[in-house]
């Protein structure tokens, strides 16, 4: 028989190892919100086991960066995913690349935003906003009507007291003006700032639209920037350094499953052809809500979680870089174009990047029906394409958020998070997932100590 004192002292032996045995934390989705993650655990816990897995080749997510020529036959590169932002409403994004040394002004381009929206086949637009600040011939009434249709909206941006119509629908039919301008213009422009259908625009959560467009008063300045090397290559280098501090990088490592094993759980992903599993004591999942879903649906210990993640709705958009100027205002050129049928339906929203800077003259990143992409593959216009998800961020949207919020909040160890937790999917917000993430691995790990 064992001495007592010799059992009691190996019963401390394993209590002192369980304690201070780094917590195994996995990372699925390499995007911004999965290196945001992956990055604010670790300066938190830097004894943490880190481990990222991306399902693609290289970290990016959304953030997805080509390389295209421009009107002169140079290979420049372009975000297919978000690739504008500006200081103030990405203040955390832009602290976050400078943290990694990657934030040179030198290396961006600075432009102000402008719009044209016209009827396929008329050469004329129904709106087109000043250049510079310079009148170009504009109708001054539909401007002034555009001006009244910013004020209201930064007003609602800046009180979000809750007084105005939940539905952006609601809110714009309740706005003093014509109601000509609202269907021509005001309804057509807002689909184009999410990618989207006006019956889908009309849909969605006012508050959640205007902070799209709404940062500064319309009397001041809008300028954004954009990255030359690309959010895309941005993210892939902040990967690389995160690998460069210990953390376990698995690129083409897709997460078929978590399910739970025993305190923690048990991930199973694909690597070289092969199924391989792993325990893990946390785990952040920096997807979307339908990934999500199908990574934790088989274990039944995640019903009061799953059935949420399967309430979110999210849209289709296919996004073309080509160089068909036929999809832009080449007489008044604008950075946004947007493209209507008759009765105001969005049929193109396209990105005339040469208004950002002569680096990217020639090159136009459209929202595209299927239709107009084959015709612009016709053309021989074509350089890239992809197809995205985007959540429709609607009140029931929003509601059900912030059920999934508490249903995940009980959890201990488990976040599931990417930007579309934080609203709309921005760089930003995807930082923002992150640091939050790293909150509740904090409170987890103090807890367990």
């Amino acid at each position: 028989m064992k001495c007592p004192f010799f059992v009691l002292g190996t019963l401390l032996c394993f209590s002192v190892y369980a304690q201070h045995r780094p917590v195994r934390v996995a990372v699925v989705g390499g995007g911004m919100a999965g290196v945001s993650s992956a990055h604010h655990i670790h300066k938190f816990d830097p004894q943490a086991s880190v481990t990222l897995f991306e399902k693609e080749p290289v970290a990016g997510g959304n953030a997805k960066t080509v390389t295209v020529p421009n009107r002169r036959g140079e290979m420049v590169k372009v975000d297919m995913g978000p690739q504008y932002f500006t200081e103030g409403p990405w203040n955390e994004y832009i602290r976050f690349m400078k943290e990694y040394d990657l934030y040179h002004p030198e290396k961006t381009s600075e432009f102000t935003g402008s719009i044209s929206i016209q009827e396929y086949g008329r050469r004329h637009p129904r709106l087109v906003t000043p250049l510079g600040g310079s009148l170009r011939g504009e109708k001054l009434g539909q401007l002034l009507h555009f001006k009244k249709f910013c004020d209201a909206a930064f007003h609602v941006y800046k009180n979000q007291d809750g007084t105005h119509a939940e539905c952006i629908g609601d809110w714009v039919k309740s706005l003093e003006g014509d109601s000509a301008f609202r269907n021509e213009v005001t309804f057509p422009f807002l689909a184009a700032s999410l990618g989207t259908s006006v019956e889908n625009i009309k849909k969605t959560s006012t508050l959640e639209i205007i902070k799209l467009f709404a940062f500064r008063r319309p009397s001041e300045k809008n300028t954004f920037k954009v990255m030359h090397e690309g959010m895309g290559t941005i993210i892939r280098q902040i990967a690389d350094a995160l690998a460069g501090k210990g953390i376990r990088v698995l690129t083409a490592s897709p997460v078929q499953q978590v399910r739970h094993q025993g305190n923690g759980y048990t991930v199973a992903y694909t690597r070289d052809g092969e199924t391989r599993e792993e325990p893990f004591d946390f785990v952040v999942l920096a997807v979307h809500a339908d990934q999500a879903y199908r990574l934790l649906k088989s274990d039944t210990g995640f019903h009061t979680v799953t059935p949420l993640l399967k309430e979110l709705e999210y849209f289709r958009a296919r996004i073309v870089l080509h160089n068909d100027s036929g999809l832009v205002n080449t007489a008044k050129p604008a950075f946004l174009n947007v493209i209507t049928t008759p009765d105001h339906e969005v049929v193109a929203n396209t990105m005339n990047l040469g208004m950002v800077a002569d680096r990217y003259a020639g090159i136009y990143k459209s929202w595209l029906t299927e239709e107009l992409c084959d015709r612009v593959k016709a053309n021989g216009c074509f350089f890239h394409e992809e197809i995205f998800y985007h959540p429709l961020i609607t009140p029931a949207f929003k509601g059900s958020l912030l059920k999934l919020d508490e249903a995940v909040g009980r959890i201990k160890n488990l976040f599931v998070g990417g930007g579309w937790t934080q609203g709309l999917e921005t760089q930003e917000s995807a930082v923002v997932s992150g640091k939050t993430a790293m909150e509740k691995y904090k409170k987890y790990k103090l807890g367990s100590l």
